[in-house]
């Protein structure tokens, strides 16, 4: 089962209303950043529709993860509904995510809600919190 990490500027990732992260950025941010490849038939192969459903291809490839096989082992990124997301992301690469999310003045959020900070770790009593500020019950989905 794969496990998903966020790079949000919204209190939750999942929240469909709240600041966005755009397309435009994405791409400005890949320009600068050279360990970095926006790679347009990836997007293509993944998801008929391109980054699920997005209009254009959003995925990249973090080139220097220490980690690399390249075509077997690969660090992918893409812009899904307003996030930066990618699946099973190691130590390491949550550390390279972390400064994405800050660069584009966001932050690295698990799916669970989980804080993350520069080391690529879990930041402590960052706990995922209801809507009116409580923290939420362990065993609440929703």
């Amino acid at each position: 089962m794969s496990y998903d990490v966020h790079i949000t500027r919204k209190d939750d990732w999942s929240d469909t209303e709240g600041p966005k992260i755009s397309r435009n950025e994405w791409v400005k941010y890949l320009a600068i950043d050279k360990s970095m490849e926006l790679d347009r038939d990836h997007s293509a192969e993944v998801d008929t529709k391109v980054a699920s459903g997005a209009k254009e291809p959003t995925h990249a490839l973090w080139k220097d993860w220490p980690d690399r096989v390249p075509g077997e082992r690969e660090a992918w990124m893409w812009l899904e509904h307003g996030n930066i997301m990618a699946t099973n992301a190691d130590a390491a690469f949550r550390q390279k995510l972390f400064l994405v999310a800050d660069s584009l003045s966001a932050r690295l959020m698990g799916d669970d809600g989980e804080v993350y900070n520069s080391i690529g770790e879990p930041e402590k009593g960052r706990a995922k919190l209801t809507g009116d500020g409580r923290k939420r019950s362990w065993w609440k989905f929703w």
